[in-house]
């Protein structure tokens, strides 16, 4: 990997490049070479499926090429004109928040209705005065204000309501959106592919006139959203997280074009301008005051889209100076906020090792991977090549690693909804990451040409790529993303089963769950078969704003498939812990914990689960079992696809009025926060039970099993539920999106409480089936156990193959007689007895399982850390014990320091004498890349304005650290901004060694080192 050397260029450079007052250095188009504009034009003229995949550009720039100039000019909206995403998170003045069931922003802006915008549900049009007419008075003559609904640019109030309705700022918006940047870039597009001048001249028509406006566009002072809301949300003409696609495309746009302004002497004289002014005009008012909003921070987004914007405009601006200093800002930057810090850094701090950024949201931290991406593939141009680092290469892996069942990316945070949650590859990352690594697993994904053509279009950038490459000569291994999974850096188990159209995933996740998009949902689970979600996870909230919908129900852990105890939301964001995750062919285990999401409460927080094949190809049953303990009260809830539920061995009441929070409250009303229960905003504090979400309660008591039966077509999904002890059940409908236009789901949920003094313990058990046939499980029953055994459960399931007794402790050290001469000294067992009474099959991890003569035993294997090898993906250990290195294939290992554990699976493993040498995948080791600046040799601290974001992510405490040359180590004892505190000997200035000699001296956290505890969870499985 080729790393830029430091480039001592300050913003103060910076400046005087945006400042130029007498040359501009771009010449022509940079974006693409004249040979490829040669081909793109060729193929247009020759091939239908380019004409077809430029189809939509062409017809929008003869939409738009017909308007004359003055229209043009008039149709972009100056700045006074405020800007608004939204129009009212209450909906339509009319019908409410049943407009949201066409999306949030449904309301439709036609371009032959200026300022108009239309409610998609019940057809009403707003504002009732003319807009235009007022904002051609400069916005002041009021008479023009008539009607019922007048809007004068800063919303309509409709009596009774605090917020405002902001119809002309919603049509601003969206035709900047929708019509205006779409329109020019298109255009620009057009011209590029066709030559035409008429597509240039329109396209530079409406680029001058939003370069008179560009520089006044000031989102803080002309947004609903600062107005309303929140003063600091920046951005230009849209909010700084959307200006980043404006600013590239209208970069793109004015590259596309450039050449075309020296013959476009009608716009010279409409504007009374020479070519070199309007280039002065375009250069200084946009592609400039894009690189000085995004050193402001006004044009930012998630990481990697102000990066993309950065690097696209200064490639466009043909400025070698600035091309040089934003190829070592966009590597080499640190101290800045955690978004604007340079890959060289961001890559090991803000990254998983297994592909994604910072954020739990799948939907979210893929835009990173995309947009990283991108530039990777731009920063060829600069002669750095960023492909051979580890985790770029793990981002094109990344949708591979991620899936569940065929279809399905798990639905974690703010991505994905009830029915969709799907992450695929897009043709474009598969040809780069082809190109670049050339496994055939991304060959596929390739869209094949057409009738002898060199390559298939999609888009329109595919016109001017080279023709696909040659198809490998091997097949594409998918193996290693067929079977279970855990993705240990990120957090979430992947249980995997099944063939075909009966394959079935469930997914446990315990990671970090922060970034923006996170939900109190730690031990989640989700249940994926047959094709669909029959565990579903809401996803994504109706708004991720300031609404109470989010906090108060989707984003709330009394919608996930969680506990909630005391009748509050988990208390944090923070990261569980793994204890142990074993799979085979017919049976897969994970058990986590999460204590720390509620701190001086729980004492115990964790949850084991099995996923476990039926003889039968098309049915498995999962074993759920949930221990808490600390509180008064818990809420264990699940729920199903749909309503239709069948309910036997329990008798519910009839469904009451009002929500589960009582007959007299409200829908979405925060009842049990008093500074939020008649709030019009700030609900993100929300903490209290999130119950007003939840109607139609129906309730019963039980302490003995009963059964909820969901079908749909031939899939069917029975829960057993077993209660250990007298339990208050509820049976509710919760609504996906927080929003009771959509179709409603089945909540499920056991409630435990204690009027004593000592903290609650509760164990819920359940037994889920699911099956395309019919029911195979015929009967499920807890097997009873002493008094003092309320960390061991053990379960008979019973079907028509026989009978599983399934075992779950946690604390496997512990002996425990079970009927039939079975004993169990393990974390998990499940044995498989047939018809005839005779041991079929049998699993355990964690100890030991025995049934009269027969005996299994799955012991843990323990070590430590000899040598890490970290260019070579490989660890060297010692361990106590003697097992074949194919024995311990896929298997789990755990590195442990201090609060710190680090969780990896073995790729490859094979004995050197006492000692083991093993391949943990093609991921990074390093987990901190950190700037050394003051060292305090006293107080063993080192200063860096690197944000290394390790304690947020999990606990951090007796990680391994470097130099920069690895040749002087300490354990990690704390971090904090701009601080790092070290336990260990060695001198701390050897820390400024520059070992690449590049400028700077770095500091390197390891996931594991050298003396590192190692455990690998034992397991075994056997078969007659």
């Amino acid at each position: 990997m080729r790393v830029v050397s430091i480039i001592l260029v300050t913003a103060v450079c910076l400046g005087v490049a945006v400042g130029k007052a007498d040359t501009v250095p771009k010449k022509t188009i940079a974006l693409f070479t004249p040979e490829q504009i040669q081909s793109a034009r060729h193929r247009l003229a020759h091939e239908e499926p380019a004409r077809q995949a430029v189809q939509d550009v062409l017809q929008m720039a003869q939409q738009w090429v017909q308007f004359s100039d003055d229209y043009l000019r008039e149709t972009i909206p100056p700045p006074q004109v405020p800007r608004a995403f939204n129009i009212s998170f209450s909906g339509c003045p009319v019908c409410g928040r049943e407009t949201f069931k066409y999306g949030n922003y449904g309301f439709e802006t036609p371009l032959e209705k200026p300022w108009k915008v239309i409610c998609p549900n019940c057809k009403s049009e707003f504002p009732s005065n003319d807009f235009g007419a007022f904002l051609k008075s400069g916005m002041k003559d009021r008479s023009l204000l008539t009607g019922d609904y007048p809007d004068d640019g800063w919303g309509w109030k409709k009596p009774g309501e605090e917020k405002k309705y902001w119809f002309v700022a919603y049509y601003c918006h969206w035709h900047w959106m929708r019509h205006i940047i779409p329109a020019v870039h298109n255009l620009a597009r057009a011209y590029l592919l066709t030559g035409d001048s008429r597509y240039a001249h329109k396209a530079l028509v409406m680029l001058c006139r939003i370069a008179d406006y560009y520089p006044d566009m000031d989102h803080n002072k002309q947004s609903r959203y600062a107005t309303e809301f929140q003063p600091s949300y920046t951005g230009k003409i849209v909010n700084a997280i959307w200006e980043t696609g404006v600013a590239t495309n209208l970069a793109e746009a004015v590259d596309f074009v450039w050449d075309a302004i020296d013959n476009d002497t009608e716009l010279q004289r409409a504007l009374g301008k020479d070519a070199e002014a309007i280039r002065q005009h375009l250069y200084r008012n946009l592609l400039m005051e894009f690189i000085k909003a995004i050193k402001e921070e006004r044009i930012s987004g998630n990481y990697g889209m102000h990066q993309k914007t950065l690097l696209t405009t200064a490639i466009v601006s043909q400025d070698p100076e600035l091309l040089k200093w934003s190829v070592d800002y966009l590597l080499n930057n640190t101290g800045d906020r955690y978004t604007h810090e340079g890959l060289q850094f961001a890559l090991v701090n803000l990254f998983f090792r297994e592909g994604m950024g910072h954020e739990s949201a799948p939907g979210y931290h893929f835009i990173w991977n995309q947009e990283v991406a991108r530039i990777c593939n731009y920063l060829l141009r600069a002669d750095v090549n960023l492909f051979g680092h580890p985790t770029v290469k793990r981002l094109f892996y990344y949708p591979f690693e991620m899936s569940a069942a065929k279809g399905f990316t798990p639905t974690i945070g703010d991505s994905g909804g009830v029915d969709i949650s799907r992450i695929d590859l897009p043709a474009w990352m598969a040809e780069i990451a082809y190109r670049q690594y050339g496994d055939p697993l991304f060959y596929p994904l390739l869209p094949k040409p057409q009738n002898n053509a060199g390559r298939a279009y999609t888009q329109f950038s595919d016109l001017f790529q080279p023709d696909f490459p040659p198809a490998p000569s091997a097949q594409p291994n998918t193996s290693r993303y067929e079977r279970s999974r855990l993705l240990g850096d990120y957090g979430l188990a992947i249980l995997r089963g099944g063939q075909g159209e009966n394959q079935r995933a469930l997914t446990l996740y315990y990671g970090w769950a922060g970034g923006g998009h996170g939900h109190y949902d730690r031990l989640n689970i989700e249940l994926f078969a047959f094709g669909k979600k029959l565990l579903p996870d809401l996803g994504y909230p109706q708004f991720a704003a300031d609404d109470p919908e989010p906090p108060g129900w989707t984003q709330h852990t009394v919608s996930h498939c969680a506990v909630m105890v005391d009748a509050q939301r988990q208390a944090n964001l923070a990261r569980g812990r793994l204890h142990r995750f074993a799979q085979s062919a017919w049976v897969q285990f994970v058990d986590a914990s999460a204590e720390s999401v509620y701190p001086d409460k729980a004492s115990l927080y964790r949850r084991q689960t099995a996923m476990i094949d039926l003889p039968a190809a098309d049915a498995f049953y999962v074993v759920d079992v949930f221990h808490v303990q600390g509180g008064r009260q818990h809420h264990y809830s699940l729920h199903l696809p749909g309503t239709e539920v069948v309910f036997q061995g329990i008798a519910f009441s009839e469904p009451r009025n009002g929500t589960l929070a009582g007959d007299e409250v409200p829908f979405g009303k925060m009842y049990d926060d008093p500074q939020r229960a008649n709030a019009t905003s700030g609900f993100y504090g929300y903490t209290g039970s999130g119950f007003a979400f939840l109607t139609d309660p129906q309730e019963a008591q039980s302490d003995r099993p009963w059964l909820a039966s969901w079908r749909q077509d031939d899939i069917r999904l029975r829960i057993h539920w077993l209660p250990t002890q007298r339990t208050h059940f509820i049976a509710c409908n919760g609504y996906p999106k927080g929003n009771r236009a959509n179709p409603p789901l089945k909540y499920l949920i056991a409630h435990t409480q204690t009027e004593g003094a000592e903290p609650l313990r509760s164990t819920f058990v359940t037994v889920i089936e699911a099956a395309r046939s019919s029911p195979l499980i015929r009967n499920v029953r807890l097997f009873p156990l002493a008094p003092d055994s309320a960390d061991t459960v053990a379960i008979e399931v019973s079907h028509r193959y026989g009978r599983d007794v399934v075992f779950l402790s946690l604390t496997p050290g512990k002996r425990t007689e079970l009927p039939d001469g079975i004993a169990c000294r393990a974390a998990f067992a499940v044995m498989r007895f047939d018809n005839e009474g005779k041991l079929r099959q049998a699993f355990v991890t964690g100890g030991e399982a025995s049934c009269g003569t027969w005996r299994l035993h799955a012991h843990d294997l323990q070590g430590n850390v000899e040598q890490v090898l970290p260019d070579k993906h490989e660890v060297v250990v010692n361990l106590r014990g003697n097992i074949g290195g194919e024995d311990l294939l896929h298997r789990l290992i755990l590195f442990r320091a201090g609060e710190h554990q680090a969780e990896y699976e073995i790729f490859r493993a094979g004995r050197e004498g006492k000692r083991w040498r093993m391949w943990l995948g093609d991921y990074e080791f390093l987990r901190g890349r950190a700037l050394v600046g003051e060292i305090d040799e006293a107080q063993r601290t080192v200063r860096t304005p690197t944000v290394l974001a390790l304690d947020a992510v999990a606990p951090v405490q007796g990680m391994a650290v470097s130099n920069e040359a690895r040749t002087a180590w300490w354990r990690l004892k704390s971090t904090r901004r701009g601080e790092v505190a070290l336990d260990g000997d060695a001198p701390l200035t050897s820390l400024r060694a520059d070992a690449d000699g590049d400028g700077r001296a770095v500091l390197l956290v390891w996931d594991f080192g050298a003396g590192d505890n190692v455990l690998i969870p034992g397991q075994a499985d056997y078969r007659r």
